[in-house]
């Protein structure tokens, strides 16, 4: 598999608006040696694609702020660096994204598709917000769904499947 190594430091990589960064090719992208990050700033008005067949990780040091559009047309995309998700994401059937560190909704988010959004080693953090998920959601091993705000709320059209981490929130109207 391909990968991109970024140097220690801090490095700043911002698709501006009308911008398409598209990965083709399954691999990752980390932060080489001693520390530093890759800060992934996906605009509003540009987009992220990724329509590779296996899987594409972006390690600890790679976060993403999305405010763009994110399409995830394959495979499964691996986000463990963290960030905040905004903007348009779409999960195309048979396709992941797994979010494998701690993301937070600073505003309502719509997941469109009828992949799976998954939560396999981290947070996500509602915020006081809504989640509405098309398709399937999922937490794995320690995934946590965090919903402790009483406008916290999520809807799932697909599948729901908690197998290991918690779902942290308020039980109102009988509903999580």
């Amino acid at each position: 598999s391909a990968g991109i190594r970024t140097a220690s430091g801090t490095t700043t990589f911002n698709n501006l608006p009308g911008g398409l960064f598209d990965i083709q090719t399954a691999g990752t992208w980390d932060v080489c040696c001693s520390g530093g990050s890759v800060v992934f700033s996906n605009q509003a008005g540009a987009t992220l694609t990724t329509s590779v067949a296996g899987t594409s990780i972006w390690t600890n040091g790679v976060v993403l702020y999305n405010s763009g559009t994110l399409n995830v047309n394959a495979g499964t995309f691996q986000l463990s660096g963290g960030g905040t998700l905004l903007g348009a994401v779409t999960i195309a059937a048979g396709a992941t994204l797994d979010l494998n560190s701690t993301f937070a909704l600073p505003a309502a988010l719509s997941v469109a598709g009828t992949g799976t959004l998954q939560v396999s080693n981290g947070t996500l953090a509602l915020g006081g917000n809504r989640l509405d998920v098309a398709g399937a959601f999922t937490t794995m091993a320690t995934g946590t769904l965090t919903m402790t705000n009483p406008l916290d709320t999520m809807v799932i059209g697909g599948n729901a499947t908690f197998t290991g981490g918690p779902a942290i929130g308020l039980l109102t109207n009988g509903y999580l």
